[in-house]
């Protein structure tokens, strides 16, 4: 984003610039107002931080140092937006409370549960304070909308889970095996960055499957079986991401991985 340039007004744009902060009189005439009407317009200065929840979410709640992933929306408290991340095929990665956002994220967001949505009023202090930031002017109050879709836990940064979505049959693959898959890798929001057919793999620390997290979500499938198989960051692409597939650093990604065949 860029700030915008003296040199992108129009003409006729300066003579409404001059006109800000005026009312017409009865007969037509600019009356300017006083600066006590001025202050009675302006929206009054918050002098602490609100959060509003508009849906329970469910589920453990968020706390310092967990791994959220957030969609939002940020605005001006005249409801000019200045950004979102709503249209985006991935959620925003946060780490709470350890200074990687403003102050009033690390503090709001805590106790948001997964699938919860809430709405953050600002103030300047907790936001970009005298310095503003590209589109917020300096000394501006924030009021962001967010809804947490996903969440690691401090300490759970390894743990890999799935869910069966087809039960399959006859034995169970191993470390050793050579398998046939097919995949489909998605993000949080179900937006697929990935797919194959066919692949062939072998299984286990002398194997050829990249994410350490997959091999060990694919290990125990039946042929026919077919499981949703979520990989926090540390054990998925980390904190380069995969460019390549546009997945950003440090995301949670979901493979919809079915066993073809053993051997």
């Amino acid at each position: 984003m860029k700030r915008p340039l003296l040199s992108w007004i129009v003409p006729g744009a300066f003579a409404l610039l001059l006109v800000v902060g005026c009312n017409q009189d009865a007969g037509g005439k600019a009356a300017a107002k006083s600066p006590n009407e001025q202050a009675k317009d302006a929206p009054p200065k918050l002098s602490k931080l609100v959060t509003e929840d508009t849906k329970e979410g469910t589920g453990a709640a968020i706390e310092k140092g967990d791994s959220a992933y957030l969609l939002y929306a940020g605005r001006l408290v005249d409801g000019t937006e200045f950004d979102s991340n709503l249209t985006g095929k991935f959620p925003l990665a946060v780490t709470v409370g350890m200074g990687q956002v403003i102050k009033g994220w690390d503090e709001g967001l805590v106790g948001l549960k997964t699938g919860g949505k809430r709405t953050l009023k600002i103030p300047s202090d907790m936001g970009y304070g005298p310095q503003g930031s590209q589109k917020i002017p300096p000394n501006s109050d924030l009021i962001f909308d967010v809804e947490l879709v996903d969440l690691v836990k401090a300490g759970e940064e390894d743990i890999v889970d799935w869910n069966t979505l087809t039960p399959g049959t006859g034995a169970a693959c191993k470390a050793g095996d050579q398998v046939t898959i097919d995949y489909v890798a998605m993000s949080s929001l179900d937006s697929k960055f990935e797919e194959w057919s066919n692949q062939k793999f072998k299984l286990g620390t002398d194997g050829n499957i990249a994410l350490p997290g997959l091999d060990f979500g694919i290990t125990g499938m039946k042929v026919g079986e077919k499981r949703r198989i979520r990989l926090p960051s540390k054990v998925g692409y980390g904190p380069g991401g995969r460019g390549d597939l546009g997945v950003p650093p440090n995301m949670i990604v979901y493979f919809e991985v079915t066993l073809k065949g053993i051997g």
